[in-house]
């Protein structure tokens, strides 16, 4: 016997207390650094920055970049992980999950925003997941939270 499993990027936007979800796409070399980090390989170093960016270019498997970059904030503290039971699609399947969430300040990255992504450095670096999505305005005043969660389960 065996199982097909899924990895879906999920990425939440939290602006004063209201919360928008968005898909985003695992890049070719986001599949590849999922399967390093699980191999171990040293040159695989873990995600450190979330990204912002005014491009409007789809998301597509061979981009290693955000289009028009506006700035990276750093991590907001460990990435966590957690392994729950799915009791509405498998009864007895467990899924796991890894969450990263990065917080970005008042005056922090002005603008209208329309891509984002996970990094592994703040510079350069690599770029495992990407998503375009309509415009989030973030005003002088407003402080963004962005929570970026990889989910692992069964492929139904």
């Amino acid at each position: 016997m065996y199982e097909q499993s899924n990895c879906l990027g999920v990425v939440r936007f939290i602006r004063n207390g209201v919360v928008e979800e968005e898909l985003n796409l695992i890049t070719e070399d986001g599949r590849l650094w999922i399967a390093e980090r699980c191999a171990g390989i040293a040159g695989a170093t873990p995600i450190t920055h979330v990204g912002v960016g005014t491009g409007t270019a789809a998301a597509a498997d061979a981009q290693t970049s955000l289009v028009t970059e506006i700035h990276r904030a750093a991590l907001s503290g460990p990435a966590s992980c957690s392994l729950v039971l799915d009791a509405t699609l498998h009864a007895t399947r467990k899924s796991g999950s890894v969450k990263y969430s990065a917080t970005f300040a008042e005056g922090v990255a002005t603008g209208a925003w329309t891509e984002a992504a996970l990094f592994t450095a703040a510079v350069g670096g690599r770029m495992p997941s990407r998503l375009t999505f309509p415009v989030k305005n973030k005003a002088a005043d407003d402080t963004f939270i962005i929570e970026w969660e990889y989910r692992f389960g069964p492929k139904d």
